[in-house]
């Protein structure tokens, strides 16, 4: 059994886009920006992060503690990376897309968030509360760039 939760959410930020870019992909900052993320560490061994740097995360869901395992599965600077994030009973691809404006960038942030098993069913009954935690999370970040630099 499986249930799937989409999610996207955009905005305008007045970092530049490789600026932006760099911040985002770097799931070691995730922690500032997602009230979910109760830690975050780079586990890969490149120096540089891009396509397969990996990332381990400890999520809070209510009083539980979820491991999350993101790896960099579509590297494209600075304009698109794909982050995909596994853990027991689901899994979690994010695509976040960029763009230049006159001000700054554009960021396009798609969540597509399959769970599975007995997750399936219960997460059906949350669907609008992850929705609105997503959201947040995304308006979060959005604050974080807005204010950094």
């Amino acid at each position: 059994m499986k249930y799937t939760i989409e999610m996207r959410e955009e905005f305008d930020c007045p970092q530049s886009i490789e600026d932006a870019f760099n911040y985002i992909v770097d799931f070691t900052n995730i922690h500032e920006w997602d009230h979910t993320v109760l830690s975050s560490k780079k586990v890969s061994d490149e120096a540089v992060i891009g396509l397969g740097s990996k990332f381990d995360l400890v999520l809070s869901m209510g009083k539980r503690r979820v491991p999350l395992a993101y790896e960099i599965t579509d590297y494209k600077s600075p304009n698109k990376a794909v982050l995909t994030g596994i853990s027991a009973n689901f899994t979690a691809v994010d695509t976040v897309t960029l763009n230049h404006t006159a001000s700054g960038c554009h960021v396009s942030w798609n969540a597509d968030i399959e769970f599975t098993g007995l997750s399936a069913l219960i997460v059906r009954f949350m669907s609008k509360k992850i929705k609105t935690s997503g959201a947040q999370t995304i308006r979060d970040l959005e604050s974080k760039l807005a204010n950094t630099g």
